[in-house]
């Protein structure tokens, strides 16, 4: 029994937007809806995301 809790955890995850509970086979995954993925995608397009260290391309 406590393998299948274990495996019920693995599978679930929360959006990275709204903080909803989310299966990881969902469509949007790690999204809960399109919504939120393009509430996302606007983010990085607004600049509000940036990468905070400078890219390694050798490793």
């Amino acid at each position: 029994m406590d393998h299948l809790i274990q495996l019920d955890i693995i599978m679930k995850s929360n959006c990275i937007n709204c903080q909803k509970e989310i299966d990881k086979q969902d469509k949007y995954f790690p999204f809960c809806s399109d919504k939120c993925s393009k509430v996302d995608l606007f983010r990085w397009l607004d600049n509000r995301y940036v990468i905070s260290k400078d890219i390694d391309f050798d490793n």
